[in-house]
């Protein structure tokens, strides 16, 4: 009697020792379960955050919004018809139209503007003479545009006559037809239109590449230098600055986009403007 007694007190006792052993498991998932559901958002945004942080290509190019590394960012971080490729760490270019390269010079994120350059400028063994006018993707005519600032020198293929009143290139690589000139001009005035007019009787193609000539810089300085120099200069082209975009920085965010709509990658979550948007659960820091 004295031993089943014992037996029953036994029993209950590792049962009861389980059922606390099972209890604390199941509080540990739950409150685990809880925290990963709270801490969700803020991993999330965080990836993106950080996923979006500027980065380098070559000694002076930094990319960030609306530009992307195809190779460093995820799509998010840009406009996805503004993927930049990083050659080699050093060389960014970019496709406006087509899959024509062009080499990033220069991105002022300040004033919105892009300065780049014919990528075969750059390439000793390509024959330097475009067969078609410069033009930006349907896409990317909303965003950008040629900057007031560039001229252009334009491409004069297979004409009976070469000029007399303006200094011209010849263009050695290319092959005329008989009794046939290629040449390029650099026409900086208004003034050459008519000259444009003209030439349009007695050559087969003219094509225009946009050059961007500086303040205070003598166009004559650039007609006593090779043509291929002057494309090594590059154009430039003007953006329209995103107001949201420039709230997100200013608050220590990350511009970017997700589904073709604008977001702001903070460090606690997204938002639609800037940081400093309520609505947030989160408090975070502000980055400098």
């Amino acid at each position: 009697m004295q031993s089943s007694l014992l037996c029953f007190f036994i029993m209950d006792c590792v049962n009861l020792a389980t059922f606390r052993d099972k209890f604390h498991r199941l509080l540990i998932i739950t409150t685990f379960v809880a925290a990963v559901s709270i801490l969700k958002p803020v991993l999330s945004a965080n990836s993106l955050f950080n996923a979006c942080e500027p980065k380098k290509c070559g000694e002076n190019v930094r990319v960030e919004y609306p530009f992307w590394i195809s190779s460093q960012h995820p799509s998010s971080c840009g406009n996805p018809f503004l993927e930049i490729n990083c050659v080699d760490d050093k060389h960014p270019t970019i496709m406006f139209s087509g899959d024509h390269k062009y080499e990033i010079l220069d991105i002022n994120y300040e004033k919105g503007s892009l300065l780049v350059a014919d990528a075969d400028a750059f390439d000793e063994k390509a024959c330097v003479a475009p067969s078609n006018n410069f033009t930006l993707s349907k896409e990317i005519t909303t965003m950008m545009s040629l900057s007031p600032y560039d001229v252009h020198l334009y491409f004069f293929y297979d004409c009976t006559v070469l000029p007399t009143d303006y200094r011209i290139f010849s263009i050695p690589c290319r092959v005329s037809k008989t009794n046939s000139h290629n040449f390029a001009a650099l026409l900086i005035h208004n003034s050459t239109l008519n000259y444009l007019n003209a030439s349009a009787e007695k050559c087969e193609s003219i094509v225009a590449a946009p050059v961007y000539i500086d303040e205070g810089v003598d166009p004559g300085t650039l007609e006593r230098v090779n043509y291929t120099s002057i494309l090594q200069e590059g154009f430039l082209l003007d953006w329209s600055l995103n107001s949201s975009c420039v709230a997100c920085r200013q608050s220590g965010g990350r511009c970017g986009q997700i589904e073709n709509q604008f977001m702001c990658f903070c460090s606690d979550h997204n938002h639609t403007r800037s940081c400093d948007d309520d609505g947030g659960k989160f408090n975070h820091p502000r980055l400098n």
